[in-house]
């Protein structure tokens, strides 16, 4: 089984215990507007350009087969005309064109997890992220019975948007779940995901009723999903499934710079970086209602 990834990164110690390789999937089925990862939010393969190590050579000009490629420095690229083909990136002699998307089988990306092995004490493992990893979820299967052959720790990251139903005995085999909740209220949620909440939140139901090993997940966007309202409504809903611990998510802007590279430049929030006092305002917020902020 094929299955599209983006990037891999090693040696990470924020995306579940220990210390971790995280396989980034390509593709995703919510368009968050606050993305930390933009580039994944397709399943096509794409060009990122990196206007700040272009010397304006114009080889990729001329190599476009498609002539979606001009001088224009500050939009070099048309995306409509690019096809992702990859000729540009060879002929750059700056590397300042890249491609994002690698097709793995799941035997090469499991070659490339267990490099990491001797990193993997304390719980540490391998974290399936994105984009939405559930979206490839045959390629998912086959590599976590890999993992799960050679008694690797397997975390995923997932922002819950999937058929419980058909992919329950999948989620078994893993031995961690993040699961992130952004907006309680449907019609906020569609406007800043695209898409309805009733599956997530039927789905968060789900897995905390049948004692999934679950870590529910809150971005916090400034005056979209860290409002009074918002919060409460989830502290009520986390209440209610009996949650007695979350992890808060801050905004950072680092993303902005990766929707230059793909051509998606005024779709960019302009935030600051999340404020810390206001994050210490909601770890309290949380710990007064009996949900611990971990």
């Amino acid at each position: 089984m094929q299955g599209r990834v983006f990037d891999i990164q090693r040696f990470s110690v924020h995306d579940g215990p220990g210390i971790r390789t995280i396989i980034f999937f390509k593709g995703c089925n919510m368009k968050c507007v606050w993305c930390q990862n933009p580039e994944s939010q397709k399943k096509e393969n794409q060009i990122l350009f990196q206007p700040n190590s272009c010397q304006g050579f114009g080889d990729c000009i001329a190599a476009c087969p498609t002539h979606a490629i001009s001088k224009n420095k500050n939009n070099k690229i048309d995306y409509d005309k690019c096809n992702s083909c990859g000729v540009c990136i060879n002929v750059c002699p700056t590397g300042s064109l890249s491609l994002i998307g690698k097709d793995y089988s799941s035997k090469e990306i499991f070659e490339e997890i267990i490099k990491d092995i001797p990193y993997y004490k304390n719980n540490g493992g391998v974290t399936f992220s994105g984009g939405e990893a559930s979206t490839q979820i045959e390629f998912l299967e086959e590599v976590l019975n890999l993992c799960k052959a050679h008694d690797i720790h397997t975390n995923i990251e997932t922002n819950g948007l999937f058929s419980f139903e058909k992919l329950e005995n999948i989620f078994r085999k893993l031995d961690m779940i993040y699961f992130d909740l952004k907006l309680f209220h449907p019609e906020s949620h569609k406007k800043f995901t695209g898409v309805d909440n009733k599956i997530i939140l039927n789905n968060a139901r789900n897995f905390s009723k049948k004692k999934f090993p679950i870590l529910f997940r809150i971005p916090l966007i400034q005056n979209i999903t860290d409002t009074d309202v918002n919060l409460q409504d989830f502290i009520c809903f986390l209440k209610g499934l009996n949650v007695s611990k979350i992890s808060l998510l801050k905004y950072h802007n680092f993303y902005e710079n990766k929707l230059d590279g793909i051509g998606r430049t005024s779709e960019k929030l302009n935030l600051p970086p999340y404020p810390e006092e206001k994050f210490i305002e909601i770890k309290k917020l949380f710990k007064k209602n009996q949900i611990q902020v971990v």
